[in-house]
Parts: structure tokens; C-alpha cells; sequence
């Protein structure tokens, strides 16, 4: 995790998103055994909206499973 940080703030990484958005924060992050979980899981984030990034944030659970409830 500290690599992939670390790529963001040297901007070491120019096609990514962060690269012309600096300072980069670190404000959650999560374990995963299976490279494809952790990929799949990215992406699906990406698609949330800002309330429900920021219960995971938060770790409101009880908010954010009423978001993953209305959602589907």
C-alpha cells in the first residue's frame, strides 16, 4: 500500500488520475487476499456516489448498507 501512495505523490504515475490533483490523501483502505477482488472493488467504488464513499470513510456501516440496499 505504502508503494502505491508513494507512486501517486513522486508522480510516478502520469496517466492516473491524481497525477495533476496533488496533495493525495490516504483516507481509507482495506485488506483483500485475491488481486481481482481488490480490482473489482475499485471500480465499483469509483461508481458510488460521495455519500456512500463517505460512509466507507467513515466506516458507517448502518449508512452504507441502506445505500447498498436502495441500489438495488
Amino acid at each position: 500500500m505504502q508503494r502505491r501512495l508513494s507512486q501517486h505523490i513522486n508522480k510516478s504515475l502520469p496517466n492516473c488520475y491524481t497525477f495533476n490533483r496533488l496533495p493525495v490523501e490516504l483516507v481509507w483502505q482495506g485488506v483483500f487476499n485475491d488481486i481481482r477482488v481488490v480490482i473489482s472493488f475499485g471500480k465499483k467504488i469509483k461508481r458510488w456516489s460521495r455519500k456512500k464513499k463517505e460512509a466507507l470513510i467513515k466506516n458507517d456501516w448502518e449508512s452504507l448498507s441502506f445505500f447498498l440496499t436502495i441500489q438495488n
